[in-house]
């Protein structure tokens, strides 16, 4: 997640970059898309608990 980018902006990033991919053939699991996006969100968005 780049600075000051909000989670709409990156979630559209990442969306963008996964439908560029399919286009070339490169299929991905659902579950593991999840992760990818759950990994790349800075340390602001973790949970407090």
């Amino acid at each position: 997640m780049k600075p000051r980018e909000t989670i709409i902006e990156m979630s559209t990033r990442f969306t963008d970059l996964v439908n560029l991919l399919k286009v070339f053939g490169k299929r991905f699991e659902e579950t593991k898309l999840v992760k990818k996006i759950l990994k790349s969100l800075s340390k602001s968005w973790e949970a407090n608990l």
